[in-house]
């Protein structure tokens, strides 16, 4: 009989791995690595995930608002390009573990790191230092190493690059979907907003404008200010004086030097603040205004920006619409305040030095005021904003000739403590007024929310001049202080329809006129701190009701979270729920109470005898807290939590609002919201 032909190579079937293991294993954990840092971006863009280091202002936040952080024509974020791109790309290497790398795979993984290589430099040359974003990127470029090395697939493999290049395009579509639906989302929330308090802001002046026109009719002691666009300059303590005379050829050196930047003391200025007296120890005299002025003294708009030349957002809003309305309008002031977000001068960022150069472009911007007057700060405030804040010895130099301004005078006031002086200043100023963004946007004295809307201030400023506003000054500007802030933030945000908990063990009736509901994590200490607030002010309020729901920041009980940081959190969440089950509500706060207080030593020993001195079996405790009831009501309360928006822990609400701030430093805001909550002032 005829021998039978071995198959062709085409024929034969693929050895059970064509790429050799360690490579394979290298390729796909470096691919894993990528997968989940870039996950946890695109996590973070979806839902605000909280990742540390990646909050407003952060460098993950810059470099995602910046012009290489969205695809053109798309606005989608690069992150959730990454994603689709590694999540494909690692189907492919699955497939090469049977077939080998093909030359279209190969040149993919080219592709990828050449993106990367960009990225970085871009994130490099920008400042941005995401370090999710470094990290995914020096993955990426492992597993290209590991594609290199690889042999080539010796047999002609059909069909995997355009497995990979659907799985991308699904992907991708799939998560740029997700962005257009929480970007709808986001951008109604900013435009309601925006709409609110550009009608506050508008009440709010005609108001001062009737005060005014009611009071008696002071003799002038000098004439009027002209009111025709002239530039003025507001001095330190708010006052106004005359625009200064032009400098001469050799400025005034000042006081003091130093020879390199003096860090802000931690205590450079004392803000407190006593309930009930809203200009308690205000860091500023006069009317609330910026040492310099664009635009004239008396303004039917007046705008104040507290800002950072790093800052992206600010960036844009002051190129885009800002910079357009000076241009534009007669009727419209500005001027601004400094809060740099670096280490350098800014006490609150010592331990994230978000942008590192935004003090020295401060301090720039005040040399320039001292030495060149009103036009010579505003002159170097729109150089350093053409170069986003950034700038070297080489850069300064260059730019001071450019502006005419006398290099070594100019060097030695930067430098001096003058300039340090007035930046900290202004940082107090935003401390003061609760400033947790940048940029914060005063108009006649009232926050303008919902900045982020599309072209916000240009449209709220449009709004306003049809209101027919008379031409003020900033004597009747004055801001409330942070924590008057947080209660007007509470006060003013919209009641949400909180879904019932099908599982709960609330404290008091759900018709009394004080209704908490508080989110949080067994095993977190600002959880423990709010909640023995909340209980404290209760105790005093007989017609209150209050409810504790889970969200243990842990993976294994809770499907909303993506990060796991207490170990315990689950192991005390079914405790206090299987409490409730077996023993009612008494039984649950029992449990609740213990386990607040217990954080630090919490553990099963320890749980058991607590049990048996609240009168439950410990071993019918333990059965019930591993039973599937358990787990769903956990579960239940964190999937709520999330689909209300929650970001950060403790999650609290107060008759159906979201309380925003319940804490602004060590002074509580939670007691004035809940006084405000019961109708007490």
């Amino acid at each position: 009989m005829p021998s039978k032909k071995p198959p062709s190579a085409e024929q034969a079937p693929a050895a059970r791995f064509a790429v050799a293991m360690p490579l394979w294993l290298a390729g796909f954990v470096a691919l894993d690595l990528a997968v989940v840092l870039t996950a946890l971006l695109t996590a973070e863009s979806l839902i605000g995930l909280g990742l540390p280091g990646c909050g407003i202002n952060s460098a993950c936040a810059a470099a995602a608002a910046s012009v290489y952080g969205k695809v053109p024509g798309l606005q989608m974020p690069v992150s959730y390009v990454g994603l689709a791109y590694f999540l494909s790309m690692l189907l492919g290497w699955l497939l090469a573990a049977q077939h080998g790398v093909t030359k279209g795979y190969r040149n993919a993984a080219r592709l990828g790191v050449a993106a990367s290589i960009f990225f970085v430099a871009m994130l490099i040359r920008e400042g941005h230092l995401c370090w999710y974003c470094v990290l995914s990127h020096a993955a990426n470029v492992v597993f290209w190493l590991m594609v290199e090395i690889t042999s080539a697939s010796k047999a002609s493999v059909r069909g995997v690059m355009s497995k990979v290049a659907v799985a991308f395009v699904v992907l991708a579509a799939g998560l740029q979907g997700a962005h257009l639906v929480v970007k709808k989302q986001e951008d109604k929330k900013q435009e309601a907003n925006l709409a609110e308090s550009t009608a506050a802001i508008a009440a709010a002046s005609k108001e001062k404008a009737a005060q005014i026109a009611q009071a008696p009719t002071p003799t002038p002691t000098q004439p009027p200010a002209a009111t025709n666009g002239s530039a003025t300059m507001n001095s330190a303590n708010g006052a106004t004086t005359a625009p200064p005379k032009q400098p001469s050829s050799t400025p005034p050196a000042p006081t003091n030097t130093a020879s390199a930047q003096p860090r802000a003391a931690e205590n450079t200025q004392k803000v407190t603040f006593e309930p009930g007296d809203p200009g308690a120890d205000r860091p500023w005299t006069g009317g609330f205004t910026g040492r310099w002025l664009r635009g004239p003294e008396k303004a039917s708009i007046r705008i104040v920006m507290l800002f950072d030349y790093q800052c992206i957002d600010c960036q844009r809003i002051e190129t885009t619409q800002v910079k357009q309305l000076m241009q534009q309008r007669q009727d419209v002031s500005l001027s601004v305040k400094h809060f740099p977000m670096c280490a350098d001068c800014n006490p609150g960022f010592a331990s994230r030095n978000l942008h590192p150069n935004a003090c020295w472009a401060a301090r720039a911007a005040e040399a320039a005021g001292i030495l060149y007057g009103n036009e010579g700060f505003w002159k170097m405030h729109d150089w350093l904003f053409e170069r986003k804040g950034a700038f070297t010895d080489h850069d300064l130099s260059e730019g001071l000739a450019a502006l005419g301004f006398d290099r070594p005078k100019f060097i030695q006031t930067m430098k001096s403590e003058e300039t340090l002086q007035r930046v900290t200043s202004d940082i107090n100023e935003g401390m003061w007024l609760g400033l947790y963004y940048t940029p914060m946007i005063f108009i006649n004295g009232v926050e303008l929310k919902g900045v982020f809307a599309h072209n916000a201030v240009t449209r709220a400023v449009a709004d306003l001049v049809m209101q027919n506003l008379p031409p003020m000054t900033c004597d009747q500007d004055q801001p409330p202080p942070a924590l008057e802030k947080a209660v007007a933030d509470w006060r003013e945000g919209v009641p949400r329809m909180l879904p019932p908990d099908p599982q709960s063990w609330p404290k008091g009736d759900a018709t009394a006129p004080l209704r908490i509901v508080l989110w949080g994590d067994y095993q977190e200490p600002y959880t423990a701190k709010a909640d023995a607030m909340i209980q404290k002010f209760l105790a005093t309020q007989p017609k209150s009701y209050y409810e504790f729901r889970h969200y243990p920041v842990n993976q294994l009980c809770n499907p909303a979270g993506n990060t796991t940081k207490h170990p315990l959190a689950c192991r005390a969440a079914a405790a206090a729920e299987a409490a409730g089950m077996l023993g009612g509500a008494e039984a649950y706060w029992h449990m609740h109470d213990w386990l607040m207080t217990s954080q630090q030593t919490f553990n099963d020993a320890g749980l058991r005898d607590a049990a048996t001195g609240m009168g439950l079996d410990p071993d019918a405790l333990f059965a019930q807290m591993e039973t599937q009831e358990v787990k769903n009501a956990i579960a239940e309360d964190a999937k709520t939590a999330r689909s209300l928006g929650l970001q950060s822990i403790p999650f609290i609400f107060v008759n159906d609002r979201h309380v925003q701030r319940w804490m602004l430093g060590d002074k509580p805001a939670m007691d004035l919201i809940l006084n405000e909550a019961i109708g007490r002032k």
